[in-house]
Parts: structure tokens; C-alpha cells; sequence
């Protein structure tokens, strides 16, 4: 399956958001190392701590199904009534749970705005380019991996902050890209 099959599924997934606090869908896609494809999107709760990402979703079907060993997953997201135009990284507890079952040197995270517009980093990667926004712009560095869901509640404006910048980067690459000038973002036709 090629990334942007990968994305129109995430896509897919995304229509079965219940959202009814936030308006912002997302959809998730993983695959498995043997190519079997997990859906997921997010299930929020009026209590902010049942509140389900679209990742972990996917992540907790593909594990109850007997899976283990994962080579990539895509993400789309966005607010209602859009096509899911914003860029999604996946949150600290989602993060958390990839190093649980992921290789972060080899696995994929596709963060798409659409099928053709799309960043990939590997989970090492995403945790480079988090840790130095988070020694930039917090006087206590957070560990990238202690997050969980109790302490997610308290670093939820500090983790959006950062998700924020991720997205500023992701555009700015973006904007790099339509000048044929990164290597590191793809554009397929």
C-alpha cells in the first residue's frame, strides 16, 4: 500500500470521530509489519480523561487482534466540516504507547494534510524535533516518554503549545517544498 492509499484510510477513519466537545476529527491508519491495515479515530469524553486519540484506537484493536510489530501509521485530522486540512503529530501518551510496540529508529509516522501533501518521520525523529522545541520553550525539560494519561491532563496546554510549533515547522516545510528545496517532505502525484 502506498502512502497516500495509507492517508485515504486514515481519511476514512477520521468520518467516525465522535467529537461533540472539541469539532476536531482525526483518523488514524496503521499498518503492520506483515501490511494489515488498523483503523482508529478519536473518542472524546465530556470527562478530558476517557478521551481516546485516534493513534492509540488503532494501536488497541491492532494489540486485541494479536498484533505486535508495526511499520507505519497515518494520521489526518481537522476541524468539522473540513477535509481534514491540518497536519496532526501524534500527543505524548500516543507517543508513548508507539515506543511500547514500535522501533522509533524505523517506525513511520505520515502526518497528512492530504494524499498528496504529507510529512514522514520516523518516531525518533518526531521525538528530536519535540525535545528540542521543549528545551527551547520550557525552563524544566518534560521527558519526552513520561507522559501518561494522569500527567497528560496537567501538560495539555504545554503538549498542544509544542503541537502548535510542530505545525508551524510542518507548513514552513510545506511552503519549502512547493520550491522543490526539501528532501524531507513528500509530494506525490
Amino acid at each position: 500500500m502506498t502512502n497516500a492509499e495509507l492517508v485515504l484510510e486514515a481519511k476514512k477513519a477520521r468520518q467516525r470521530a465522535y467529537t461533540p466537545y472539541s469539532k476536531h476529527s482525526v483518523g488514524a491508519a496503521l499498518v503492520t509489519k506483515d501490511g494489515k491495515i488498523y483503523h482508529g479515530c478519536n473518542i472524546e469524553n465530556a470527562a478530558y480523561g476517557p478521551t481516546n486519540c485516534a493513534e492509540r484506537t488503532a494501536f488497541f484493536r491492532a494489540v486485541y487482534e494479536g498484533e505486535r510489530e508495526f511499520a507505519k501509521i497515518a494520521i489526518v485530522g481537522g476541524m468539522e466540516g473540513t477535509d481534514g486540512n491540518e497536519p496532526c503529530a501524534p500527543c505524548g501518551v500516543c507517543r508513548q504507547v508507539m515506543m511500547e510496540f514500535c522501533n522509533p529508529k524505523t517506525f513511520q509516522i505520515i502526518m497528512a494534510v492530504d494524499k498528496k501533501t504529507y510529512k514522514i518521520m520516523t518516531l525518533e525523529e518526531l521525538h528530536e524535533k519535540l525535545s528540542f522545541l521543549y528545551n527551547e520553550n520550557v525552563e524544566t525539560h518534560i521527558s519526552f516518554y513520561a507522559t501518561t494519561p494522569t500527567t497528560s491532563l496537567c501538560l495539555f496546554n504545554i503538549e498542544n503549545q509544542f503541537l502548535d510549533e510542530l505545525k508551524k515547522m510542518f507548513i514552513e516545510e510545506i511552503k519549502e517544498v512547493t520550491d522543490n528545496q526539501s528532501p524531507n517532505f513528500t509530494l506525490e502525484n
